[in-house]
């Protein structure tokens, strides 16, 4: 299951995914993955 498709359907609340990590810095493909969807932060 893709937690941010989960929380914009309704069939979960709540969803935890990497915005940044400690190597790379800010995950972009999570960014975009972000801006495509509507979600409440």
């Amino acid at each position: 299951m893709n937690v941010l498709n989960g929380i914009s359907d309704n069939t979960i609340d709540v969803g935890i995914f990497a915005m940044e990590n400690a190597q790379g810095g800010v995950v972009i493909e999570s960014v975009e993955a972000w801006q495509r969807i509507n979600v409440k932060s």
